[in-house]
């Protein structure tokens, strides 16, 4: 999916003949204008057909007499962005999850170019008018009634239950918490699966490292540290390696000086080829000496920004713009205390062994927002355990 980040970028490929309408893409000179309901319909049947396979459209860059978009026609910016959303929200049925990025012009910032990033839909097809909506090779069609049949099978199939995949990603770690030991798990699919998406991450690199350098940028970025006595993700960054044929691992296995169990010291990430994910850590919580079980927050809270923040970096390399299902688990709660609060004894025991949450994310969301990715993911956690005074997720920590 082409998705320019410059003007350069977009003026190089129109003056040189490079952009041609597509099934994934398609290049427009203007936005409808103000009240013509028409080409506001169009706009919307043009991002609804793109919800199929994915796509992008570009508005900026107007046809010469060959009928082929070759001329940088910049536009203004304000209020368009707002505009589209509108539009893309109220006309069609139900609305798709879309990206719009502005692209400014050199020359005069108040004008540029606009990308309306249009993922994969889970949910698609989508309805403009009653009709659903899909694309050729050179536009826009109505799809018939087997093409819908197809890819309402598609949906089920995308939408399979992420709480289901985390259940069984709590059953095949091969670690039932213990009375002394609480465990972190968490299982990311992209919803959109895509065959070979760490070879496409990587490109002509090596695979190991692309993620090493993918976790050197989740470890280096504003994610604060879990916990300087517990494991962190961002220490694995030189220690991925091939893990069977069809994944890449990279972990820590070692023991800790007040080890009490096997799965304490450990700390492990597993990327699948498709950009599936699974992480699993043995510290989340632990028994201190005078018995009380203590729930680390910022051990749970650090390694699920760090996880969300590698995995958002090889979407974006591997230009994956879908949503992604997560969910995150820690067993082994019950009757557990905060950590900030473990000798103060001011925690209300956590009443209940596990806590599960799942959500759908966008993949960019998991790149530019890890923490308050993560923070939707185990927030609750975080102040059911440590409450308002103690904010992991704060700046700084």
């Amino acid at each position: 999916m082409w998705r320019p980040r410059d003007e350069q970028t977009i003026v190089s490929a129109a003056t040189a003949g490079d952009l041609e309408e597509t099934h994934t893409f398609d290049a427009k000179a203007a936005l409808p204008p103000e009240g013509d309901k028409k080409k506001m319909q169009d706009l919307a049947v043009d991002v609804a057909a793109m919800t199929v396979d994915g796509g992008t459209l570009l508005y900026g860059v107007s046809e010469d007499e060959h009928r082929r978009p070759t001329d940088p026609s910049p536009i203004p910016l304000a209020g368009q962005r707002e505009r589209i959303d509108q539009i893309v929200q109220t006309r069609i049925s139900e609305p798709p999850y879309i990206e719009i990025d502005e692209v400014p012009s050199a020359e005069d910032p108040a004008r540029g170019y606009l990308l309306v990033v249009v993922p994969p839909s889970p949910r698609a097809p989508h309805q403009v008018d009653g009709r659903y909506r899909g694309r050729g090779a050179t536009g826009n069609r109505v799809l018939g009634e087997v093409e819908v049949a197809q890819l309402y099978r598609r949906r089920e199939e995308w939408e399979a239950d992420i709480a289901l995949l985390l259940e069984q990603e709590v059953r095949s770690s091969g670690y039932s918490p213990t009375r002394q030991l609480m465990y972190l798990h968490a299982v990311a699919r992209p919803v959109a699966p895509r065959e070979q998406m760490l070879k496409a991450a990587s490109g002509a690199g090596r695979t190991d490292m692309m993620l090493s350098s993918l976790t050197n940028s989740a470890a280096a970025q504003s994610v604060f540290p879990p916990d300087t006595m517990s494991l962190d993700l961002g220490s694995v960054a030189a220690g991925w390696e091939r893990f069977g044929a069809d994944s890449w691992a990279g972990g820590i296995e070692g023991s800790l000086p007040d080890d009490v169990g096997p799965a304490e010291g450990v700390l492990r990430m597993v990327v699948d080829l498709e950009g599936s994910a699974h992480l699993f850590g043995g510290r989340a919580g632990t028994s201190m000496r005078d018995g009380r079980r203590v729930l680390f927050e910022p051990y749970v809270a650090g390694n699920v920004t760090r996880f969300l923040a590698i995995l958002g970096g090889l979407y974006a390399r591997a230009g994956y713009f879908a949503p992604v299902g997560i969910g995150v688990a820690v067993t082994g709660l019950k009757d557990a205390v905060s950590h900030a609060d473990r000798w103060d004894r001011l925690s209300t025991p956590y009443p209940t062994d596990d806590f599960r949450r799942v959500r759908r994310l966008a993949a960019s969301a998991l790149a530019s927002e890890p923490r308050e990715s993560a923070m939707a993911l185990v927030g609750d956690l975080v102040e059911a355990s440590a409450g308002p005074h103690f904010d992991v997720f704060a700046p700084g920590r």
